[in-house]
């Protein structure tokens, strides 16, 4: 059995966020250039592996600065506005858009986004300088939201040195390996596949941490993907992989995005 890869899409930034939306099957991702703090916002398709928007365009805002991804939901992206960026960052305003098409649904700037409330299908946000709730019913927004075709999302374990674990997954890797890993793991079995993303020092170089992803099959116990995902790290990070829509979504340098297909 080998892994079949679906895409290789890689981009001119930073890949930043990737939020699936398990509504709809749809990923919004942002991409950002940190120098210049700008971002670009774009949605992929899971069940085609296209792209339906590539960024977005609306009248009146010449570039998003300053912005980032609040949530998904039913396949509508909610952004916000970062304030006050040189001594406390908050959150502000909010922008409903639709993911398929990139078009503006709903838009207020100086309120702030609460919860999205996913049994009533609603968006609650506050309004300014006041503890006042509004809520937004969004299928109102987005009709087509009925239509949605809901998939699941499976997020690894992350395991660190204080758990009891730990030490049978470092040996685990450093079987399947030539790596002596430390003790930073994250770790999911979906199916027949076991996932696990890993760290090592690079002591020869001593330029940080390399991370590593590896896929086993836990039927045969042979090592279906070997992959080196980012080198010259200077600490662990969190949510290196995901599998999605039976789907495996792996980042590499953070720059590229890798998707595999699963024979779940």
């Amino acid at each position: 059995m080998v892994l079949t890869k679906k895409f290789h899409y890689e981009t001119d930034g930073q890949l930043w966020r990737i939020v699936p939306c398990v509504r709809s099957g749809l990923m919004a991702i942002e991409v950002r250039n940190p120098a210049e703090r700008l971002a670009n916002f774009m949605t992929l398709d899971s069940f085609s592996g296209e792209f339906l928007c590539p960024y977005l365009e609306w009248d009146g805002i010449d570039s998003f600065e300053d912005w980032g991804i609040e949530a998904v939901y039913g396949g509508i992206l909610c952004l916000f506005r970062y304030q006050n960026i040189a001594t406390m960052p908050t959150h502000e305003g909010v922008w409903l858009a639709d993911m398929r098409t990139g078009s503006l649904l709903w838009a207020q700037e100086n309120i702030v986004f609460k919860e999205i409330d996913t049994q009533i299908h609603t968006l609650r946000v506050q309004l300014p300088n006041t503890n006042v709730l509004e809520s937004v019913r969004l299928p109102d927004l987005l009709p087509s939201v009925a239509e949605n075709k809901a998939v699941n999302l499976q997020m690894p374990l992350h395991y660190s040195e204080n758990n009891p674990y730990t030490p049978l997954l470092a040996a685990f890797v450093a079987e399947k390996t030539i790596h002596t890993p430390i003790s930073a793991f994250d770790y999911l079995e979906q199916g027949r596949y076991i996932f696990i993303s890993y760290y090592i020092r690079n002591t020869e170089t001593d330029k940080g941490l390399s991370n590593y992803f590896l896929a086993i099959d836990q039927e045969s116990g042979a090592v279906l993907l070997h992959l080196l995902l980012a080198e010259r790290l200077a600490g662990i990070g969190w949510d290196t992989f995901f599998v999605f829509n039976q789907q495996l979504f792996l980042v590499v340098n953070k720059t590229e995005l890798i998707c595999y297909e699963l024979n779940l």
